[in-house]
């Protein structure tokens, strides 16, 4: 674990973390301008507000293709960019604007969470199958002497 020179701390289970935390921290320190992917910031270098609407909406996209690998690795990019978001105070002058904000990011983490759910039962179901399947074999194997 370690901190970048922006102050994003690097948390580093595996290697492949540690790529995805380089490349959050790359983003997030990335003024407007710098490339076409460059996300949006406000005046003190946070992230925009747009910004983790976009990401949250990417994370949902592929939740919904069943990609969950890329969901988390979308996920790691999402917390460090509402940690780098929240650590500014708010604009009042944007507060209508960022009340709009949060609740889109509310529905697009409710529709996550439902998702989360349904895959999770599916993996259940899955795994009761798979357990049911074992044991007819094991039956089967255990007659057949």
């Amino acid at each position: 674990m370690g901190v970048d020179s922006s102050g994003i701390e690097i948390k580093a289970r595996t290697q492949r973390d540690r790529g995805v935390a380089i490349k959050v921290a790359k983003m997030v320190n990335t003024r407007p301008g710098a490339n076409s992917t460059a996300p949006k910031t406000c005046a003190a270098g946070t992230p925009d507000v747009s910004t983790l609407i976009e990401q949250s909406q990417a994370m949902l996209r592929h939740a919904e293709a069943g990609d969950w690998g890329r969901v988390a690795e979308d996920e790691l990019v999402r917390r460090q960019l509402i940690d780098k978001f929240f650590s500014e105070p708010a604009n009042p002058a944007n507060e209508s604007d960022l009340s709009g904000a949060l609740k889109e990011l509310i529905k697009i983490n409710d529709r996550m969470q439902q998702l989360t759910v349904e895959a999770r039962e599916r993996a259940k179901g899955e795994a009761e199958r798979i357990g049911i399947g074992r044991k007819a074999v094991s039956a089967y194997a255990q007659n057949s002497r």
